[in-house]
């Protein structure tokens, strides 16, 4: 009998302790996540100067600076989620950040002396990396400055994140013989972390690009499922995890990486009007620009760079890619856009019925409380506030009622021809960002501007907002 309580108690301790985990990386996600609607607030704004003024003019400098303020945080997600990460696992935060961000820039300096350019010089070189030969510049490598390393955006910086706030818990009270003694506590562990994380790097380069292949895999394909299945499956799950704190974990991928869905722009072609205008980097080379300074992988990081590029959301007979004779049709938005309608409409029709269902006595008081609580979903898509104050007393509304809820939300906006963006979540002030703003944009596409579908959040919000109050009046 005491052999089973011990089991179950170190079962118990040990599940705990891996929440405790998961809970921490989450947060340390969100370290980062947390300033990115600044980003892209930048990225938008610039965007629709650039978009606006003449080519070449004062005007489109600004634009362009003001891109770069957002840009530079897209373009290093690895290395700030690699802080962010150290940060929350660390027991001293200030040095272990220091610490992972030497972890990071180790990784990849380590990195970039095994990959080998098929054709030195050229921009558009296949890559050799020890025996994988001649992988694509998106798979094989991304830039971090002058620095080519592959192209692991958030997970690399996941793992030195963890590796590092290790290192610093076990290291940083280290004492070492008086000779060297400058070189004990917190000094010690950035001695150590070098090697390490650089160690780290080499290794992901035998891994990462079978990994990255078949996270390529999986954005290609998913989009593939009927009727906006992915973005269904993707909103449930989504929601649900939501009471974990794991709902970051789960989009980061999706958001940020090939899961999301990715292009080559070195073997891609892009159609406009029914022409083939070349790969994507011949024809951004035709209009002076780099495909390097954009992103080519996640549904939000692609997001940003078609609208600071003035390619349309959505694939269409008049815009599309090819790879190697096939076409490619993309559908952007399709893991973001979902959140508007339920975030906005949704919970402000349960918070309104929670208000109507309060004792008459006690309405004011949960009035003042539930408002608060709505309005931070309804203005930032800040909804764990207003979604726990049900979760905790009537869980079968946020699983059995909300959450599936959240999923025909994203399937629909899929379906319906929406294509909004986002950076933190989605509520009001995402929507005139990400859905409204980009419509002054102009597209590729000659006489046309490009087109988010903002309006469908309405269409779908608006019944939301009716069938929430019933359902939560009534259950």
């Amino acid at each position: 009998m005491n052999t089973k309580i011990q089991k179950l108690v170190f079962w118990k301790n040990s599940n705990f302790s891996f929440r405790e985990i998961l809970n921490k990386f989450s947060r340390g996600l969100f370290v980062t996540v947390s300033i990115m609607p600044l980003a892209g607030l930048f990225l938008g704004i610039g965007a629709t100067i650039v978009n606006n003024v003449a080519k070449g003019s004062v005007g489109a400098d600004i634009g362009t600076e003001i891109q770069n303020l957002g840009q530079f945080l897209f373009d290093s997600l690895g290395l700030f989620f690699a802080i962010g990460i150290a940060m929350s696992f660390a027991n001293e935060k200030a040095y272990a950040a220091f610490a992972a961000a030497l972890g990071y820039f180790a990784f990849a300096y380590a990195q970039s002396v095994f990959i080998k350019p098929v054709t030195p010089g050229a921009s558009d070189t296949l890559y050799n990396i020890f025996f994988y030969k001649d992988l694509s510049n998106q798979i094989a490598s991304n830039f971090v400055g002058s620095i080519t390393q592959v192209q692991t955006s958030v997970f690399g910086g996941m793992v030195i994140g963890g590796v590092v706030a290790k290192l610093y818990n076990r290291f940083n009270s280290t004492q070492l013989p008086i000779l060297i003694q400058f070189f004990s506590g917190e000094r010690f562990v950035g001695i150590i972390v070098i090697p390490v994380c650089a160690l780290i790097g080499i290794a992901f380069l035998l891994v990462w690009p079978l990994f990255s292949i078949g996270l390529n895999w999986v954005g290609e394909n998913s989009g593939k499922l009927p009727g906006g299945l992915d973005s269904l499956i993707f909103g449930i799950l989504e929601r649900c995890l939501v009471p974990f704190g794991l709902h970051h974990v789960f989009y980061a991928p999706l958001w940020w990486t090939g899961a999301g869905g990715s292009l080559d722009p070195n073997v891609d072609h892009i159609w406009i009007n029914g022409k083939d205008e070349g790969t994507i980097a011949a024809y951004l080379q035709s209009l002076g620009l780099d495909y390097k300074n954009y992103n080519w992988q996640g549904d939000s990081k692609m997001w940003f760079t078609f609208q600071q590029l003035g390619f349309p959301f959505r694939t269409a007979d008049n815009f599309y890619f090819t790879h190697n004779g096939e076409r490619l049709n993309f559908n952007l938005g399709r893991f973001m856009q979902g959140k508007y309608p339920f975030m906005i409409f949704g919970l402000s029709g349960a918070a309104y019925a929670m208000i109507m269902a309060a004792p008459k006595e006690k309405r004011v008081e949960a009035r003042t409380m539930i408002i608060s609580a709505a309005s931070t979903s309804f203005l930032l898509g800040i909804t764990e506030p207003i979604e726990y104050t049900f979760l905790l007393l009537a869980p079968v509304l946020f699983f059995g009622f909300h959450a599936i809820m959240a999923g025909i939300s994203f399937m629909l906006m899929n379906l319906l021809g929406a294509n909004i963006g986002m950076t933190l979540s989605g509520g009001a002030v995402d929507l005139l960002v990400y859905g409204v703003l980009p419509m002054f944009n102009h597209s590729v596409v000659p006489g046309q501007n490009l087109n988010t579908g903002f309006w469908w959040v309405f269409v779908i919000g608006i019944p939301y907002a009716v069938i929430y109050y019933f359902v939560f009046i009534f259950i």
